[in-house]
C-alpha cells in the first residue's frame, strides 16, 4: 500500500526496538511491508531525519518553490494507481491555524493550501484516512478541532467522489 502523508515531521525514527510511537510508526510499517516507501509521498516536512528510508520527501521549501499544482501532480506520480493511504497530522498547518498540538514547528501551511492540496487528488486510489495529533488541551478558541474537521470532511468527499475506494 502507498501513503500520503501531511506532516511536519518524518515519522520515521528508526528504532530498533519494536516501539510504537507517533515518531517511528511509518518506520515499522516500511520495514514490516505494509507500506510502500518507495511509492509513498511525505508532504510539507520542516524538520530533518538524516535517512529518507527510501520515502519520497517533498519538503515544506519544494513544495512552496514548485506550487501546489505541481505538488499534486507529483504525489499521483509517486503513488500511481497503487491503493492508498493518506494520513493528515494537523501539524502540517503553521500553529497559528492550528495551535492545539504537542508538536508544532514554524513555517507550516495555510488551512487553504491544505485544502487545495486534498481536493487536488482526485483520481488517487484511497482505501483509507486519519487526522492525527489535535489536542484539545492546547486548541484555543477550538481553532484547531475547525481545521480538523474541514481537512477530514476534504477527504471523506474526495473518498465518496471515487466510488467510495476503487479495489
Amino acid at each position: 500500500m502507498a501513503l500520503i502523508q501531511f506532516d511536519a515531521h518524518s515519522d520515521t525514527w528508526a528504532e530498533p526496538e519494536k516501539r510504537f510511537d507517533h515518531g517511528s510508526m511509518f518506520y515499522h510499517a516500511a520495514r514490516e511491508g505494509i507500506i510502500d516507501a518507495r511509492h509513498s509521498a511525505q508532504v510539507g516536512l520542516r524538520t530533518m531525519n538524516s535517512s529518507t528510508h527510501d520515502f519520497n520527501i517533498l519538503y515544506a521549501d519544494w513544495v512552496r518553490d514548485n506550487g501546489l499544482a505541481e505538488t499534486i501532480a507529483r504525489i499521483k506520480a509517486i503513488v500511481g494507481d497503487r491503493p492508498c493511504y493518506l494520513t493528515f497530522d494537523i501539524d502540517f498547518l503553521d500553529r497559528v491555524y492550528a495551535p492545539g498540538t504537542e508538536t508544532p514547528v514554524c513555517g507550516g501551511f495555510v488551512t487553504w493550501e491544505a485544502q487545495r492540496l486534498i481536493r487536488g487528488l482526485g483520481g488517487v486510489n484511497l482505501v483509507g484516512a486519519d487526522l492525527v495529533e489535535v489536542s484539545p488541551p492546547f486548541d484555543h478558541a477550538e481553532i484547531t478541532a475547525l481545521a480538523g474537521a474541514s481537512v477530514l470532511l476534504d477527504v471523506i468527499c474526495l473518498i465518496a467522489s471515487e466510488g467510495l475506494c476503487r479495489r
